[in-house]
């Protein structure tokens, strides 16, 4: 059944998305509410699962780490097939998310590697495990990945800012103390200071200082709050391109024009079997392929052909 939020729960969603660290005397002022009854919102809106978690964007390349993505398609892809493929990716130790889809691929892997060597590890061991039941797989790495503010959920609402971009940046050092704080944050991007420095042993004003150095020094690049999107009544679609020829300012163009959109979530520049890819969220009862048909109009120059598919479902690391 599909929640029917008013635009109040809708301007804290967008308050959140934005910033899941913003303190909620500040989201309060922002949308004119007071402070406890917008914290008993938040409660709420976890409580029915529209809100589902809040996560650090941490930019792996500063950490030394690429995104490795792997594409799959299953022979047999029944439930008990894809609760193994769950499975072994959960207990991998270079996991990072798997997305189940309905269209061109059955499943996305992510893996976090240093280097070739882990690379081919990861591909051997998936491999190992479910070379019988793969029928096709397909490497890519992203070279970029934007995040982009939902400004579906409240249009024109207050915020931090509009985009994250992880991207290519220089490996940062960091000690013990800092892996710890780290962390602590992947499980849970709201954790406060004080149960940080609790669990650690580290003095409050330490723990803000380390987590404010790695806002600094690009190691998280923001903080953002996971969502079911379908109990607000929308479908996430992954949308994958293929260009007739690569243009610099046609593409400049095209991101630009889907900045701008308010469904886009991600805009992606991948390395491998694509030239480009978004995502978006697209009210359940709208036609997805009329939405699409508008940007192959404006962009027929650019766009040779588009693959879209339907994601029901991603588990990530804390999951």
């Amino acid at each position: 059944m599909v929640e029917k939020l008013d635009l109040k729960d809708r301007k804290i969603l967008s308050q959140l998305d934005l910033n899941a660290r913003l303190p909620i005397s500040t989201i309060a002022k922002n949308i004119g509410l007071s402070r406890q009854v917008t914290e008993y919102r938040i409660k709420r809106l976890e409580d029915k699962k529209i809100i589902t978690g809040y996560i650090p964007i941490y930019n792996y390349p500063t950490l030394g780490y690429r995104n490795l993505r792997v594409r799959v398609n299953l022979q047999n892809p029944n439930m008990e097939n894809e609760r193994n493929l769950i499975n072994f990716c959960k207990n991998h130790n270079k996991f990072y998310f798997i997305a189940k889809y309905e269209g061109p691929w059955d499943y996305s892997i992510g893996f976090l590697v240093k280097n070739i060597d882990e690379e081919e590890e990861c591909l051997n061991d998936l491999q190992e495990a479910f070379g019988e039941n793969i029928y096709t797989k397909f490497v890519s790495y992203p070279a970029y990945v934007t995040h982009l503010s939902k400004k579906f959920l409240a249009p024109n609402a207050r915020g931090i800012t509009d985009s994250i971009t992880v991207r290519n940046y220089p490996v940062v050092k960091i000690n013990r103390i800092e892996e710890q704080v780290l962390e602590s944050l992947f499980g849970d991007g709201k954790k406060t200071i004080v149960d940080i420095s609790r669990k650690y042993s580290i003095h409050p004003k330490k723990t803000r200082s380390i987590i404010d150095s790695f806002l600094e020094k690009n190691i998280i690049l923001g903080f953002k709050t996971q969502m079911n999107l379908s109990e607000l009544g929308y479908t996430h679609y992954k949308v994958l391109i293929n260009y007739v020829k690569y243009s610099e300012s046609a593409e400049r163009k095209m991101i630009n024009y889907l900045s701008m959109q308010p469904g886009i979530m991600y805009v992606i520049k991948p390395i491998g079997q694509y030239d480009f890819e978004f995502e978006m969220a697209v009210k359940t009862n709208e036609n997805i392929h009329a939405v699409l048909q508008e940007y192959k109009n404006k962009f027929f120059n650019i766009i040779k052909n588009i693959h879209v598919y339907t994601t029901s479902r991603i588990i990530g690391l804390m999951d």
